[in-house]
């Protein structure tokens, strides 16, 4: 039977401890960040649903005139990469997915966390440890490429998350892990509302929600001669913010703010770009456990077009995908397409570094 207890992952943020002005040091496993000891305090450990992060390399074959097969070969470029899935818990281990997918400012935030889109700030690298039964497993220079949240109607809030980074460096001892939301439950969906285009009311009629953040990291400048892994941190490229949200009936005469299928067919489409004030939102998703909220704002976002069919005696839906846009010339132009504020249960503090 399998050791379920000697399972587990851990996140440690690859930066100089208690600077302002951090250096991120990309590959080597150093200063933690500050935060409550009893929540974990070499480490930040989750509670996941599964992990697939791997180790992988590209072999090299050598084929010549002189012979009917390959005869050479050489192992290649060597890296590590995977994803995480679990439910959406108020604690750092969500924290640090945030700041791995926004980056972070040169200072201490305890508690309540705000992340922003600003231009002149790298992402973080963490070191992932893994235990899996007999070994841990470390891979590091782990960076987040993509960050998923799913909202469902009476179902847990659940979060994915894809990993990349340098070749697996060890296989060690398990340790006996502590998880710093193990005093809490998840997110669920009973607590959230969605709100679109700074309506003072929650839409009734939205049955499930998803947002994805994809950083689309540059990994094969991350190498160089001399060395079969990453030698610096991939770099982010076009940052993608896109979703999509399911209502319960087909919407055409909007209640709370809603888009409707009359705009969806316009010759113009629609997009919600409200810009009368600095934090106007197009759309603004509230998950929480009814103590400490996390609050995602889309600033500008163009809608695609509707799905509505109709099957049998089912009731009819309509779903429809979005993009958010940079809003180059908005009121808001710092924050660009989006803005999180996070609530850690336990008051937690992330020490963020900034290039």
């Amino acid at each position: 039977m399998a050791s379920f207890v000697n399972r587990y992952v851990f996140l440690t943020p690859e930066q100089t401890t208690n600077q302002t002005n951090q250096t991120l040091t990309y590959g080597t496993d150093s200063g933690m960040v500050a935060y409550n000891s009893a929540y974990s305090a070499s480490y930040i450990g989750g509670e996941v649903d599964d992990e697939s992060i791997q180790h992988q390399f590209e072999t090299m074959y050598r084929a010549d005139m002189s012979h009917f097969g390959v005869s050479k070969s050489q192992q290649g470029k060597e890296y590590s990469e995977g994803g995480l899935n679990f439910a959406m818990q108020p604690d750092m281990f969500m924290g640090l997915h945030f700041y791995g997918i926004y980056g972070g400012e040169p200072s201490v935030s305890t508690g309540t966390h705000t992340f922003t889109e600003v231009t002149n700030k790298d992402l973080p690298s963490f070191t992932m440890e893994i235990g899996r039964e007999e070994k841990e497993h470390t891979y590091t220079g782990m960076m987040c490429n993509r960050l998923s949240i799913s909202a469902n109607l009476n179902e847990y809030v659940m979060v994915s998350s894809d990993w990349v980074g340098k070749s697996e460096s060890a296989v060690s001892t398990l340790v006996t892990p502590k998880f710093c939301g193990a005093g809490i439950d998840a997110m669920h969906f009973r607590q959230c509302s969605v709100k679109f285009l700074e309506d003072a009311q929650a839409s009734t009629l939205v049955k499930s929600i998803n947002i994805d953040w994809t950083n689309n990291l540059d990994t094969d400048n991350a190498c160089a001669l001399g060395s079969t892994t990453y030698v610096r941190a991939p770099t982010p490229q076009r940052r993608e913010i896109t979703g999509s949200v399911e209502f319960a009936k087909v919407i055409h005469t909007a209640v709370e703010s809603e888009p409707t299928y009359t705009q969806m067919i316009t010759a113009a489409g629609l997009e919600f770009n409200p810009d009368a004030a600095a934090d106007d939102y197009a759309i603004q998703l509230l998950i929480t456990d009814g103590v400490s909220p996390t609050t995602i704002d889309l600033y500008k976002v163009r809608w695609e077009a509707a799905s509505s069919t109709v099957s049998g005696r089912d009731t009819q839906t309509m779903s429809m995908n979005f993009t958010a846009l940079y809003d180059s010339d908005g009121s808001n132009p710092a924050n660009a397409m989006s803005k999180t504020v996070f609530n850690d249960h336990a008051n937690g503090t992330i020490q963020m570094h900034k290039l």
